[in-house]
């Protein structure tokens, strides 16, 4: 999905001048996000951005879902930028993660 991501963004910035940033990738990455800039790009503008908000809408309501099925649905009631940082703290976790000591 981050790979995803960043291709809708960088075709709508850079074109298809995105092509000379891949080549900074690590080898692995690289491949893939090629594939995903020759898939976008002949996709115009508008679908590019079309697919990121889609992109975005559906990591933001992953990452509601996990909140809604760690912490219930208290979370909402907290201050907007707590809500933020709760949800980059349970992208970096599998919900697996043992707390006692």
């Amino acid at each position: 999905m981050i790979e995803e991501g960043f291709c809708l963004a960088g075709l709508l910035k850079a074109g298809t001048s995105l092509e000379r940033v891949t080549n900074l990738l690590p080898p692995g990455r690289r491949e893939t996000v090629s594939k995903l800039v020759s898939e976008f790009s002949s996709l115009p503008a508008l679908e590019l951005r079309k697919k990121l908000i889609a992109l975005r809408e559906s990591a933001a309501h992953q990452v509601k879902g996990r909140l809604t099925q760690e912490l219930g649905a208290g979370w909402r009631e907290l201050p907007p930028l707590l809500q933020c940082w709760l949800g980059q703290v349970v992208l970096r976790t599998h919900g697996n993660e043992d707390h006692q000591e």
